[in-house]
């Protein structure tokens, strides 16, 4: 239990920078002039970069929480929310709404998918070795 805590923790923090490094690549490529609307360049890398994060969240905290399906899901999922706090903060098009949340969903199902996590929690829980620390088993 605490391992998927951390886990999710870990992940979301880290998705976070990702997420802040597509929107200054998404700054360089497309800048934004003072009053204008942003581009449709810049609003798509916003969109990417929200999908990369997810993705990133979902497979570490897959990672640290010995790759149970659901625990990815929530990671994704709270990158959801930071995506639609994003987009409720104004500025964007409508159309940044389905593609941003489609992105999402599809960044943290992708991580699941290639790391192959069961959503079975005693297939996933299973302790692989013997030893180590007795918090995370």
């Amino acid at each position: 239990m605490a391992r998927s805590i951390v886990g999710v923790v870990i992940a979301v923090v880290a998705a976070m920078f990702v997420a802040a490094g597509f929107e200054r690549v998404a700054g360089v490529a497309a800048p934004l002039a003072d009053g204008v609307r942003p581009t449709a360049v810049y609003q798509l890398l916003i969109a990417v970069g929200w999908a990369a994060s997810a993705f990133v969240a979902a497979a570490i905290a897959l990672f640290v929480g010995r790759r149970w399906a659901p625990i990815g899901g929530l990671a994704s999922a709270s990158i959801g929310l930071l995506a639609v706090q994003g987009l409720a903060a104004g500025g964007l098009a409508w159309w940044m709404w389905p593609l941003s949340l489609a992105g999402v969903a599809a960044g943290g199902y992708g991580a699941v998918r290639v790391l192959k996590a069961p959503s079975d929690p005693n297939v996933a829980l299973r302790p692989k070795r013997e030893g180590g620390s007795s918090l995370f088993k």
